[in-house]
């Protein structure tokens, strides 16, 4: 039996003109469309589920081209004609379980806005297809501008859009163009609604497509990859286009998250662009991407809801990179920008805690949708603040800041970009990049999509780099700290290699080494820092001087840090305490719940935690399992003899017994 798009399973519609059974009237049962130019009112379902494509108005009728595609029929879009399919409600959830689309089309205009096929009204938009700028794309999310992926005027194509579904709304999305792939990233499909389908046009009206139609076949599922290439294959003979084949994209060597509110999705009714595709599109090495952006959220929300998700969708075998973007709602609604920082710092720890990197956006500026009371001249001045505290002490809880909220030109990893135009108090009220006094534009995503995905480049290199630098043995070719005690004591040596900057060329490192041992360092030289007493932790060297040695932008070390190098005992080599501060830095402090009776405010830590009063006031302490997994507090008080932490703001129930902690001291 010769096969068609009914030999793969979960098939939910299919429409073929070819195929037959076209009729002139919606109803399907007066007279048939079988003559070149005949209207077509009535497109039969030929999966058999019963949603046929049809149209009762006369003039919005498309027309049956008996030659259309390679010799055989298909029906014209003219660019206001469009028809709907049956029954939306037992479409429902079509996205639900993943899905697969595949087009066999020749677009006849390049209009804008190519529309394809919609889901509904503008909330259903995410499961809209179109040709957009010359490349097909799923509404201004998912689009195929990779190499291939070009879409023109008057040539066949074989279009294939797959979904495939991971956790909750998230799952991963693929475009393939004549058997290519020409684009992969995450997404997030939430729940639609019960709208209409349409061929051809948004909702029937507005914005039309301009396309030849031979094949239309969705399945309500990811189907295989043995089952697209027969899909496509079948497509491809039968409509007269080459159908070739590249291997799979690149293994993606870590995950990309973004987390934020509607303007971090990129809300499309608001004239966005999800960050994640321009991030997706221009990061240097491949990734899987995630937008866990929802609209209307606040940092506790984010917080309360972002762990599961995120544990089951991304790989466990990649490191992540959390780029996270909120205080626009909490602002908003009156909360203090105080407030707001805490909730922020403590989201970002929490995902520190779990190994994450993470990298920290300020907000642009707002003029409308405001809540609590709140007026724009106050939101801005919150803001302000907000965004101050951020720049003052991001470094002390993310790897690296976006300040996408400044007034003025910013650079990230060699990337420049003019933020005034979102950042400046009125920058709000510039329709080229604001569309509504809140959310932003295709534009305005432009410019914040371009720093962070520089930001996100800076961390790959970072985590690419890191074992040549700070204290890790350098790669092949490389001579490493022990083969450089012959110009100094082993120590002096580990000491200047672990003070090093990463990226520091090992000619700099060798003659900081040698000066050291010479006693005679150049002035403002890494040596003159890390010199012959400073070995120890009693030779005249203090923390700051380390600490900024190492490569950290602070130029006063945090209490940490501090605290560390006084309990250093006399004689302690300085790499052993750049570990440690490296140990509260990057890693964190691992501990557990030591209590068998721990309370919301108050709760002991193990024994080998520190018996110095207050130690550890100021460490931001994140559970890393049970049921506070994903959350922190600041340690507002610490006793020593008992190990017992403090916090000033209690945790919503109390930990268990033995529950993993980790502490972190990059506090100011």
């Amino acid at each position: 039996m010769p096969f068609d798009p009914a030999g793969i399973p979960n098939l939910a519609f299919w429409f073929e003109p070819s195929k037959g059974g076209n009729y002139q009237d919606s109803a399907g049962t007066a007279t048939p469309a079988v003559a070149n130019n005949d209207p077509v009112g009535y497109l039969p379902d030929l999966s058999g589920n019963g949603y046929h494509a049809t149209q009762a108005t006369a003039g919005a009728r498309t027309s049956l081209l008996t030659a259309g595609i390679n010799g055989i029929a298909a029906l014209s879009f003219a660019g206001a004609n469009f028809m709907t399919l049956g029954n939306p409600t037992g479409l429902l959830g079509l996205h639900s379980t993943g899905v697969t689309r595949i087009y066999a089309i020749e677009p006849a205009a390049a209009p804008l806005y190519n529309v394809l096929l919609n889901k509904g009204g503008s909330d259903d938009r995410k499961f809209s297809d179109m040709i957009f700028g010359g490349y097909f794309q799923r509404f201004q999310s998912c689009s195929g501008a990779g190499a291939g992926g070009a879409i023109a005027v008057g040539t066949k194509y074989v279009i294939t859009y797959r979904y495939t579904q991971y956790v909750g709304t998230f799952g991963y999305e693929e475009v393939f163009v004549n058997g290519l792939r020409v684009a992969a990233r995450g997404a997030n499909m939430s729940a639609d609604s019960s709208g209409d389908w349409t061929l051809g046009s948004f909702s029937g009206g507005g914005l039309y497509g301009t396309f030849r139609l031979g094949l239309l076949a969705c399945y309500g599922r990811a189907i295989a990859e043995a089952e697209r290439a027969q899909l496509e294959a079948y497509a491809g003979l039968r409509y007269g286009i080459a159908v070739g084949g590249r291997p799979p994209l690149p293994p993606s060597t870590l995950n990309v998250v973004l987390v934020g509110n509607s303007i971090f999705r990129g809300a499309a009714t608001h004239g966005g662009r999800d960050t994640a595709n321009i991030v997706g599109t221009t990061i240097k090495a491949p990734a899987n991407h995630y937008n866990f952006s929802v609209d209307g959220t606040t940092t506790p929300e984010i917080a309360a809801n972002s762990a599961v998700r995120e544990d089951q969708a991304l790989s466990p075998a990649l490191p992540a990179i959390v780029c996270f973007f909120e205080g626009t709602n909490q602002i908003a609604a009156n909360v203090t920008a105080a407030d707001a920082l805490t909730a922020t710092f403590g989201y970002a720890t929490a995902q520190r805690a779990l190994g994450r990197r993470t990298i920290v956006c300020t907000i642009p500026s707002r003029g409308t949708l405001l809540s609590g009371g709140q007026t724009i001249a106050g939101f801005e001045a919150s803001r302000a603040a907000y965004n101050q505290s951020i720049r003052d002490n991001a470094v002390t809880y993310d790897y690296r800041l976006v300040d996408i909220g400044y007034n003025g030109s910013v650079t990230v990893n060699g990337v420049t970009a003019d933020c005034s135009v979102l950042g400046a108090p009125t920058a709000y009220s510039n329709t080229v990049y604001f569309s509504d006094g809140t959310h932003i534009t295709y534009q305005g995503h432009a410019v914040m999509g371009r720093l962070i995905a520089a930001a996100i480049d800076a961390e790959i290199s970072g985590l690419s780099t890191a074992t040549a630098s700070l204290g890790a043995t350098a790669p092949a070719g490389w001579i490493d700290a022990a083969s450089l005690a012959a110009d100094a004591g082993t120590e002096v040596a580990s000491a200047v290699w672990a003070a090093a900057p990463p990226g520091t060329p090992l000619a700099d490192i060798a003659a900081a080494v040698r000066d050291v041992a010479n006693a005679a360092p150049a002035a403002g030289s890494l040596g003159a820092a890390v010199n012959a007493a400073g070995g120890t932790g009693a030779g005249g060297l203090t923390a700051d001087d380390v600490w900024t040695h190492a490569g950290r932008s602070l130029a006063v070390a945090p209490p940490t840090v501090a605290q560390i190098w006084a309990a250093a005992p006399a004689g302690t080599p300085l790499a052993d305490i750049v570990a440690a501060f490296e140990a509260v830095d990057d890693i964190g402090i691992a501990s557990a719940v030591a209590d068998t009776t721990p309370a919301v405010a108050a709760f002991d830590g193990a024994t080998a935690l520190s018996a110095v009063d207050g130690f550890y006031v100021g460490c931001i302490l994140a559970p890393t399992g049970g049921v506070l997994k994903g959350l922190a507090r600041k340690v507002t008080s610490y006793t020593g003899a008992t190990r017992t932490f403090g916090f000033a703001e209690p945790w919503p129930v109390a930990p268990a017994n033995a529950d993993p902690l980790l502490l972190f001291g990059r506090i100011n």
